[in-house]
């Protein structure tokens, strides 16, 4: 029994787009939960559950330092920023990625809607047509959408 089995092209293409697609939407809540766990103090009460998400305070940072004023006296002085702004927040994006395939075609069939192939993935080897059955290499190649 072979392991590799037959699937229409639709499902064989549309599965690494799918795992490229929720790849980034991984990333995605990734970076919004760093943003939140790491840039923000969690908020003391609980939420009013009007829709809006309280994600508390932005976490400061705060430095200590002297300086001299203009008439020669040394003061401490103190600034507070806050620590997403000096700190690098992970953000990862597909810009691009290429999926290579190589099919047999076992099957082909018309219905009213669509025509439809059926194929199994190839061995990297195979590049001739068997018997009846048609092989076929596929290159997709995408890139990220603007968001405009």
């Amino acid at each position: 029994m072979s392991a590799l089995t037959s699937r229409t092209l639709g499902d064989l293409l549309g599965a690494p787009l799918r795992a490229l697609i929720e790849a980034e939407a991984i990333a995605a809540r990734t970076t919004a939960d760093f943003i939140k766990e790491v840039g923000f103090v969690a908020p003391t009460t609980a939420s009013t559950g009007n829709g809006v998400e309280d994600i508390g305070s932005p976490r400061l940072v705060t430095f200590r330092y002297s300086r001299r004023t203009a008439d020669g006296k040394d003061v401490e002085s103190t600034i507070s920023v806050p620590l997403l702004t000096i700190v690098p927040i992970p953000s990862l994006q597909i810009s691009e990625a290429k999926i290579d395939l190589s099919l047999i075609i076992t099957d082909s069939a018309t219905t009213p809607q669509r025509p439809q192939m059926k194929a199994i993935i190839a061995s990297p080897l195979v590049k001739s047509s068997v018997g009846n059955k048609l092989t076929m290499d596929i290159s997709v190649t995408l890139q990220q959408a603007d968001l405009t």
